[in-house]
């Protein structure tokens, strides 16, 4: 195993841990009683769960919609809007990332964690504008991920 592999391994560990620990926090920290005295607490802990939804669903292969109707169903349809506002936000952050994050940083993290062919697709198409990048995947012969449709 590489040095880059185990220490994915370690980071994956923390992250389970760290949820694990996270998540019997929130339990304690969630049993509050709502009266009028408390609101501002209340206020409080409904943005913080907005802005960690936010972080989370901004990040891929996390179930951001999933999560949203969950809120939704848990919360009643009075957070419907702020769940909307909260997705369209975390998308807004991940496209912002994507877009202003480097190739090189891209192509460096893809390295990091093994991934060589994922890592040569960013570098081969770092030096192109954007309808040569539409150009490349979608054509059959050198489009690493297959063919697909390209609707532009």
């Amino acid at each position: 195993m590489t040095l880059g592999r185990l220490l994915l391994v370690l980071f994956y560990l923390m992250l389970v841990a760290g949820g694990w620990l996270v998540g019997h926090w929130l339990t304690g920290f969630a049993l509050i009683e709502v009266r009028p005295s408390n609101e501002p607490e209340i206020h409080r802990i409904v943005m913080l769960a907005t802005g960690v939804y936010i972080a989370a669903s901004a990040i891929p292969f996390v179930p951001g919609a999933e999560i949203g109707f969950a809120l939704i169903l848990a919360l009643g349809d009075r957070i419907v809007f702020l769940v909307y506002i909260a997705m369209v936000t975390a998308l807004l952050l991940a496209f912002l990332v994507g877009r202003f994050l480097p190739s090189k940083a891209i192509a460096g993290a893809f390295r990091f964690v093994g991934f060589e062919r994922a890592r040569n697709l960013v570098l081969r198409l770092e030096p192109l504008d954007s309808q040569a990048r539409v150009a490349m995947l979608a054509c059959p012969r050198s489009a690493p991920l297959g063919h697909f449709d390209v609707i532009a």
